[in-house]
C-alpha cells in the first residue's frame, strides 16, 4: 500500500462526511508499537510546543481514529486498515508545516522468520512529508 494523504483543500465540494471509527475518538483502536520520530518532525514539534501541541496529544488522536486532514478515501482506508492490519496514516496541518504519523502494517512473522502467535504492529513514525 503506497497511499499518501490528499493535499486538496477544496472546501467547496459537497461530499458526504467521511466515515469515522465507531469509538468517537475515545479509546485506542490499535497498538502503535515502538514510536520514533525523524529530525524534521522533532524540530516541528519543538516549534508547536509553544502553542500547547504535544506529541502525546497527537499520538492519542492518531491511535483513537482522529486522522487529521485526510480526504474521505484515506479515512476509509484507515478504517479498513484498523480491521485488516494494513498501514495507518494520519496527517496534521499546522501553521509551521504538515506532520504525518504512520503506523506500520501488522506483521505475523518474527525477526527470525517464525510465525507470531499474535500479529502486531511494530512501529509508528512521526515525520514530515518531505522525509517520506
Amino acid at each position: 500500500m503506497n497511499r499518501k494523504p490528499s493535499t486538496s483543500n477544496d472546501s467547496n465540494t459537497h461530499q458526504s462526511p467521511p466515515p469515522q471509527p465507531s469509538n468517537n475518538y475515545r479509546s485506542p483502536l490499535f497498538a502503535m508499537g515502538q514510536v520514533v520520530a525523524t529530525q524534521g518532525a522533532l524540530a516541528l514539534l519543538d516549534e508547536l510546543a509553544a502553542s500547547g501541541v504535544t506529541v502525546s496529544s497527537l499520538l492519542s488522536r492518531h491511535v483513537c481514529g482522529d486522522w487529521g486532514h485526510m480526504d474521505a478515501e484515506d479515512r476509509a482506508a484507515n478504517i479498513r486498515a484498523v480491521a485488516d492490519g494494513s498501514r495507518i496514516l494520519t496527517s496534521f496541518e499546522f501553521q509551521g508545516g504538515r506532520l504525518w504519523i504512520i503506523t506500520e502494517a501488522m506483521s505475523d512473522i518474527t525477526e527470525d522468520g517464525h510465525a507470531k502467535r499474535q500479529p502486531s504492529r511494530s512501529s509508528t513514525c512521526l515525520l514530515l512529508p518531505e522525509e517520506y
